[in-house]
């Protein structure tokens, strides 16, 4: 997921230079594309993944909505760590299926599904969906929480 600055608002963050900020993944990948959005806005801040948290276990999202999975992500992360926190939660909302699969896009074609379980569990239900109504959009929400402060935003892409 490329995060743009619509999506992380560094004026609304309170970020400030010369400080540490934890990314609430394991992903390299979305850690790689912070550091670049971050460079570019010449701040000082040292980006870290929870593979440097170890006592950060896996954290289940149970959140009805992306908003919220994105802020229990954060909000655990940033309790244990005790450091300003980023975390995101993203899904695939198709029109014809009324937003779903949603928050439940990893977990679409059930628990331990692969990523092909969920393609085709998408692909079977939008069978006699006439392909110019297959539309859709990747919603991501991302949450940024320290001691004092919380706040989200949210992207998408049709």
């Amino acid at each position: 997921m490329i995060y743009s600055r619509d999506i992380i608002n560094f004026e609304h963050l309170r970020i400030k230079g010369n400080m540490k900020v934890v990314i609430g993944t394991h992903n390299r990948d979305k850690l790689k594309e912070l550091m670049i959005a971050f460079s570019s806005e010449d701040l000082d801040i040292e980006l870290l993944s929870l593979d440097a948290f170890p006592d950060v276990g896996d954290i289940p999202e149970t959140g009805k909505t992306l908003e919220e999975n994105a802020l229990i992500k954060a909000r655990e992360v940033n309790k244990v760590t005790k450091l300003p926190t980023l975390s995101d939660d993203t899904g695939l909302e198709v029109d014809a299926l009324h937003g779903e699969p949603g928050v439940l896009t990893a977990r679409y074609g059930g628990e331990n599904c692969t990523y092909y379980d969920n393609v085709q569990k998408l692909l079977n239900e939008l069978e006699k969906v006439p392909i110019p109504n297959r539309t859709a959009r990747f919603r991501t929400v991302a949450a940024y929480v320290d001691k004092e402060f919380e706040i989200t935003a949210e992207g998408y892409c049709d």
